[in-house]
């Protein structure tokens, strides 16, 4: 499991045009890494496109920013396209990100109140130097990019 000031996990995945994402690649860069459940869902798709309308806010911070989830490339492009998303969404079928940073595990579907097991909605900062800064769980998809933010 990740803990705040420890090394982060290398993140290695393809984005939606199947080019490969590597965490490693951009040192001295903070990242944002936000795990959801599903493309094309309602709180997702709240969560990506509010992303999308604080983008320029989010850049002039410095910061890179990718959404995981387990879906595939293929899905991510669907919805990156459908969405004009401006950031990357890494594609983690296998889990091993997904996994790697506890974004794996139970929770309650809002649409129906049915438990399901699934990814979660969790936030992970990495500072410049590599390590986890931050880590928000239960994350309000509505009000995420106003929490990047601040």
């Amino acid at each position: 499991m990740i803990e705040v000031g420890k090394p982060a996990p290398q993140i290695r995945l393809p984005d939606q045009f199947g080019e490969v994402f590597d965490s490693t690649e951009i040192a001295d860069t903070p990242i944002v890494v936000y795990f959801y459940p599903k493309d094309n869902t309602r709180g997702c798709t709240a969560q990506a496109c509010g992303i999308r309308d604080s983008w320029s806010d989010l850049t002039e911070a410095g910061a890179v920013v990718v959404g995981v989830s387990a879906d595939d490339v293929d899905s991510h492009a669907k919805f990156a396209a459908e969405y004009d998303l401006p950031h990357r969404l890494l594609a983690d079928p296998g889990r091993t990100t997904i996994d790697e940073y506890g974004a794996w595990g139970w929770r309650i579907r809002p649409s129906t109140g049915e438990r399901v097991e699934g990814v979660l909605r969790r936030t992970v900062v990495i500072d410049r130097s590599g390590s986890i800064a931050e880590i928000w769980d239960d994350v309000d998809p509505a009000a995420h990019a106003d929490q990047l933010i601040e």
